[in-house]
């Protein structure tokens, strides 16, 4: 079936010709050639034939307006751009370009596509044509702010957030941009005063309550936060990233039952809800729930078959659970669907790097930073990938050019970076001023502050550490590690209930964590208190997924206390759930039978310790499935032994 197109009549003949030539020689018809036009339009003297298929099914009766296929084009054009396809999208708004050069829109449209290409020179030369073309108009200022900001250039960028606001004082669009842009920049107050402008704009505005929200969130503002996220709520029931970004507040604040009750409610509201589905199985995949986060991964990508995050989260998930070709097959998609998303480019690149491909990981990062030269998180993966080479100026030189990102969580990551090198080599004042440089540029994040907390550990101010991990989890409660650490600095000042407190609030947010039960348990232990470790020891081997060194752990402490019996029902327990040879276990009852009076128990284990040695060093296939072989084995040679 031929496409056939009507165009309202106003258009004069050689527009619509040049509009559509495609079509036209489809119909038979000869396409008269295009004008000529400036260079930054010399590439349009031939339409490219993808506009029939991207114009085909556009009928009449949507062409009523100029407007109308004006919206079409580039809603067309942005899915290419969305799919990493920058020359079809360029093409397309070139083409329409023919048939309105002047249109403020199309040129808008192209130059974020050339932003977004990281061809930020043209990006600007187009901004300026589109600014030309209606000087009335805030919207191309407000796009080409948003390119210098995510470009580095801050000050340009504040200049022209400040243009738009003057020719469009009451766009509450543009000033939730440019708060966002202030609050990257850790700008938290001249944020919040450009939100509240924009709420002046739309009092009720679900958009800006729930961005303001967001924003008092991240300050540690939790009351401010629910109330605007409620109020946001109110306003819009179906609004999907205020559920979103509420389910993740309760998350971080340690209410994992409020954040699903909070994210299911996001997802009866807002059906299929690609963003809200992956913060979901985000939060589920931290709580080791495997099965209910990937369950909810899939739904998210059957809703949006190409969301990033999704991919990214499930293929991360997959990696760390060892399915390494899938977590490949699922960045690649990711990589399909977009392929200039750097989120993405960053994952693919830290696989491999795990799977020590320092080449390939190197040409991606490399990609990166084609698109933003100070790409903060690639430049620290490259600097890491220099420290395990050993090579340690060139890993200082990636650090120093990623802490320039405009991007908070990317610099500190390389402030970071810097400041263990120094103390690596033993500059601890260099060390802390990086750790005060950073948090003077950016806002802070709970991992920055942990690991400033951790440093001051190490050179002995465990006050100015404890403080530091508070604030860190005063950011983000549900960050195990924070607790772990800010119990073990408690515990090392002689704070005993403080740490008691702190494992215990690690242990409720993260039952599995089996780092946090035991660091609880030795100390209740050491401080003689052999009722409150036995509880740990107990809530531990319940709920962590691999408790051995728990049980270990317990089985001595009961044999010190001369509970023998009870000692050796733990060992015969914990080699009962050892999924492999865990040879720690073997070496601990080996050595509690020799002493008690076992002899031909410990015979039996030390032998089944060699054979495990051995099988260990041949390393050929099926190794996981022998160790459990093994480890059966061993159980059962012991159990013969007992009986005897």
């Amino acid at each position: 079936m031929q496409p056939s197109l009507s165009f309202p009549a106003s258009f004069p003949a050689y527009q619509q010709v040049h509009l559509c030539p495609g079509i036209l020689a489809v119909q038979g018809r000869r396409a008269l050639p295009a004008p000529r036009q400036s260079l930054e339009f010399q590439s349009l003297s031939r339409v490219h034939t993808q506009a029939a298929a991207v114009l085909e099914p556009v009928k009449a009766d949507a062409l009523q307006t100029q407007d109308d296929w004006v919206y079409k084009l580039r809603r067309e054009a942005r899915a290419f751009q969305k799919k990493g396809d920058y020359e079809h999208a360029k093409r397309l708004l070139r083409d329409g370009l023919i048939a309105e050069p002047a249109s403020c829109s199309l040129l808008t449209t192209l130059a974020n596509v050339l932003g977004r290409e990281g061809k930020a020179d043209e990006a600007r030369l187009v901004y300026s044509q589109a600014a030309a073309a209606d000087p009335s108009s805030s919207v191309p200022i407000q796009a080409w702010a948003s390119l210098e900001g995510r470009v580095g250039l801050a000050e340009k960028a504040r200049s022209l957030f400040e243009q738009a606001a003057m020719l469009s004082p009451d766009n509450d669009m543009n000033m939730r941009a440019w708060a966002a842009f202030e609050a990257a920049q850790g700008n938290q107050q001249t944020a919040r005063g450009l939100y509240q402008q924009a709420l002046q704009s739309r009092p009720n505005d679900s958009v800006s309550l729930q961005a303001l929200g967001v924003l008092e969130s991240r300050a540690g503002n939790t009351k401010a936060a629910r109330e605007l996220f409620r109020q946001s709520l109110a306003a819009d029931p179906g609004h999907a990233y205020a559920w979103q970004a509420w389910a993740t507040l309760e998350w971080h604040q340690g209410n994992i039952a409020a954040a699903r009750w909070l994210f299911q409610q996001g997802a009866d509201t807002s059906k299929a809800h690609a963003p809200l589905l992956a913060s979901w199985a985000n939060m589920e995949a931290r709580q080791q729930h495997i099965k209910r986060a990937r369950k909810l991964y899939h739904q998210a990508l059957a809703s949006d078959p190409s969301h990033g995050p999704s991919l990214r989260g499930l293929a991360s998930m997959e990696a760390r659970s060892g399915r390494v070709r899938r977590a490949a097959r699922l960045y690649q998609r990711g990589h399909s669907a977009d392929s200039s998303n750097l989120h993405t480019l960053h994952s693919i690149a830290q696989l491999h790097r795990q799977l020590h491909q320092r080449q390939e990981a190197t040409a991606v990062l490399q990609q990166m930073l084609e698109v933003d030269h100070e790409q903060g998180h690639a430049w620290h993966t490259m600097g890491q990938m220099e420290e395990e080479q050993g090579q340690l100026q060139a890993a200082r030189d990636c650090y120093q050019r990623g802490s320039h990102s405009s991007d908070s969580v990317g610099a500190l990551l390389n402030y970071e970076g810097l400041a263990r090198l120094s103390e690596f080599a033993g500059h601890n004042i260099e060390a802390r001023a990086a750790f005060v440089n950073g948090l003077e540029e950016h806002a802070a994040t709970s991992r920055f502050l942990r690991e400033y907390g951790l440093f001051e550990k190490r050179r002995g101010d465990l006050q100015r550490a404890a403080e530091l991990l508070r604030q860190s989890t005063s950011l983000d409660r549900s960050d195990e590690k924070t607790w772990l650490h800010w119990g073990l600095v408690e515990r090392r000042r002689g704070n005993w209930q403080a740490a008691r407190t702190c494992f215990k609030n690690g242990s409720e947010l993260i039952p599995h964590n089996a780092d946090i039960h035991q660091a609880w348990a030795m100390m209740e232990q050491d401080a003689g208190h052999e009722s409150g470790a036995r509880a740990v020891y107990r809530k531990a081997a319940a709920s962590c997924h691999r408790p051995m060194p728990i049980l270990v752990d317990w089985a001595q402490m009961e044999a010190n206390c001369g509970n023998i019996e009870t000692a050796r029902d733990i060992f015969m327990d914990a080699s009962q759930k050892a999924q492999d040879s865990h040879m720690p276990l073997y070496q601990a009852w080996a050595v509690f039978e020799e002493k008690f009076g076992s002899p031909k128990v410990a015979e039996h284990l030390r032998a089944a310790q060699l054979q495990i040695e051995q099988y260990n060093a041949s390393q050929h296939a099926g190794a996981h499935q022998q160790e459990a072989r093994l480890a059966a084995s061993t159980t059962q040679h012991v159990l013969a032994a007992l009986k005897d």
